[in-house]
């Protein structure tokens, strides 16, 4: 077979075009062109977590980041998926001890030492973490981008 020339790649119908008037490409198969009722058969099979009351107090924190890190996973895998999968990924905000924090490749722990100057014998640094974690996902859901306000529940 002879080898494809540049003129004749834009010729050829392939899986992946250009949308007219943009040069953006949509990708026409595979799983990112699925039918969102596939997706939605998809999402019922990863595991959900009750939001814990003072009646149900089990946390499990393997579930919940590995919830976050498959949705995670799939907003930045395309746009067509992350379309679809935004909302789940943001439905809960929430802190908790071995998550990546921000921009970094920091994670939070509940680490405390005791300082002999404060009275109480708290260190509030590692509260301060947190409590960064939170502002700066709760600024997201507001002030960056509002629209996903939506869905958080």
């Amino acid at each position: 077979m002879a080898p494809r020339k540049r003129r004749d790649v834009g010729r050829m119908k392939g899986s992946i075009t250009l949308l007219p008037n943009s040069t953006h490409t949509v990708n026409k198969c595979g799983f990112a062109a699925l039918a969102d009722e596939i997706y939605l058969e998809i999402v019922s099979h990863i595991p959900s977590v009750p939001i814990p009351t003072s009646n149900h107090l089990e946390s499990y924190p393997e579930i919940r980041r590995s919830r976050h890190q498959t949705f995670l996973s799939l907003t930045q895998t395309s746009r067509s998926l992350r379309r679809f999968f935004w909302r789940y990924l943001w439905q809960r905000i929430e802190i908790r001890e071995g998550m990546k924090i921000g921009d970094k490749d920091g994670t939070l722990s509940s680490t405390r030492t005791r300082t002999p100057y404060l009275s109480d014998s708290r260190d509030t640094t590692g509260h301060k973490k947190y409590a960064i974690e939170l502002v700066r996902q709760l600024e997201i859901v507001t002030v960056r981008n509002p629209q996903l306000a939506q869905y958080v529940k």
